[in-house]
């Protein structure tokens, strides 16, 4: 037995002891006793000292970890998914420093255990699908922000109607899945480092509400301002609406933020000529299933064209639910994905298999870039800059500063044409190590109408 690297007894639904383990077993990395009648782990299970992934998903019957776990200081990979007898787990997994993957999905009763989690800071996976209920989530809010190596976060099928982590601190945070969450209501503000976020099949969430729009496009400014240049780098959000619960003028329409909008499945942008390090585009795409009858819950993957050619290689993974549901993708990625520097217009289509009887409704598109110290929305007639320094988009406009007193430090510079309507748009701003969004839609306009009386 000394010898023995990996145990595998998963499946034997007959076991229900297990013997107890020697220090002869150091060398034993691997050890999987998932979907096994086992009651207890011994506490010897702590002379385990090079186990390195330990699965106990699934074993209903067990109720508890052993205190001698903390032992198991290699341990990288811990899995407990669907333990649902599980009420707590013990003081001493704090000391767990080096896991890097824990699977807590389906223990309902472990979330007021949460808290010790905030001391295991090499987690780069954590899954908490199905551990929170309205009311546990109504009483308790759980600090994870100390996990700054975490970049996987899976909070799907829980019955919160607010996520209770602060998900904005965790700063390394990549991927966060929010899918069947069928009671959220409201999006949990993201950090800068989100890179896809899927809230699919979230029946009760109005994604496009004034606070949800301001969480979205921030999520696209922030990527502009941390973006690498690597051409593969992009953000992706997959949102989905229920037709049932909101109105049509919320489920119909792409935001008016994305200022560049066309019918069908694909947009036409032009690359507008502006010097700037970073300049990206952010995209949305409202599809809806074609089909009569409700479909079967399946997963799909769409394809991105620019001018004809595939050119987003990663896999845009999206799922499909029912006839009433309307699904949006949101995709922001920088120049170096797909702009030809002898080419300045770009059409963008998603494209699904026929088979899949997915139809694209309409598509939108605007234009981001970094000026100064912030984040410009870029329409036909407007810029921002976070400076006091006026950047027009056109010579040909005149510029006029307004410093805006009700939010000292921040100056909306309008790019003014009498023959066009305003456009107004958001500002991102970085003052120090914090970071301030203020949507200036209404504040704005308020004083332009008191210095500039009918040109609005």
């Amino acid at each position: 037995m000394s010898a023995l690297k990996e145990l595998h007894l998963g499946g034997c639904k007959s076991l229900r002891k297990l013997p107890e383990f020697g220090e002869c077993m150091k060398h034993l990395s691997i050890l999987s006793l998932r979907e096994t009648a086992i009651e207890i782990v011994p506490m010897t299970v702590g002379c385990l000292v090079g186990l390195s992934n330990l699965d106990l998903s699934h074993c209903i019957k067990l109720h508890c970890l052993p205190s001698s776990i903390g032992c198991l200081v290699g341990l990288k990979e811990l899995n407990l998914e669907g333990c649902n007898g599980f009420t707590c787990l013990p003081d001493s997994i704090q000391e767990l420093k080096s896991l890097t993957d824990l699977n807590l999905s389906y223990c309902p009763n472990l979330s007021q255990s949460l808290h010790f989690l905030s001391n295991l800071t090499s987690l780069v996976t954590l899954k908490l699908a199905a551990c929170f209920d309205t009311s546990q989530e109504e009483s308790s809010s759980y600090n994870l922000g100390h996990l700054l190596s975490l970049t996987n976060l899976d909070l799907s099928r829980n019955k919160f109607e607010r996520v209770p982590i602060n998900i904005h601190e965790l700063s390394g945070l990549r991927y966060l899945t929010l899918d069947h969450c069928y009671d959220l209501k409201v999006f949990p503000e993201l950090p800068s480092s989100i890179r896809e976020l899927n809230a699919r099949n979230c029946v009760s969430l109005d994604v496009w509400n004034a606070y949800s729009n301001d969480i979205i496009s921030k999520a696209c400014c922030d990527f502009v301002a941390s973006a690498s240049h690597e051409p593969d780098e992009l953000l992706q959000m997959c949102l989905t609406v229920n037709k049932e619960m909101f109105t049509m003028s919320t489920w119909k329409e792409i935001p008016l933020w994305f200022v560049h909008q066309q019918q069908g499945i694909g947009v036409l942008v032009t690359l507008p000529q502006i010097e700037t390090k970073t300049m990206a585009l952010a995209l949305c795409f409202r599809v809806c299933p074609t089909m009569k009858e409700p479909a079967l819950q399946y997963e799909y993957s769409p394809s991105v064209f620019c001018n004809g050619k595939e050119f987003i290689k990663k896999s845009l993974t999206a799922e499909m639910t029912e006839f009433n549901h309307t699904h949006y993708f949101i995709l922001c990625f920088t120049t170096d994905c797909f702009a030809d520097k002898f080419c300045q217009d770009y059409q963008f289509l998603m494209v699904f298999p026929e088979i899949l009887q997915i139809q694209g409704q309409s598509a939108g598109a605007l234009w981001l870039c970094i000026i100064d110290y912030g984040v410009t929305l870029l329409g036909c007639k407007s810029t921002l800059s976070a400076s006091i320094k006026v950047l027009p988009l056109s010579c040909s406009h005149s510029v006029v500063s307004l410093s805006l007193p009700l939010f000292e430090l921040f100056v909306l510079s309008l790019c003014l044409d009498a023959s066009q309507p305003l456009c107004l748009a958001l500002l991102l701003l970085s003052i120090g190590s914090s970071c301030h969004y203020i949507s200036l839609f209404v504040v704005v306009r308020v004083e332009i109408e008191l210095l500039f009386g009918d040109i609005c």
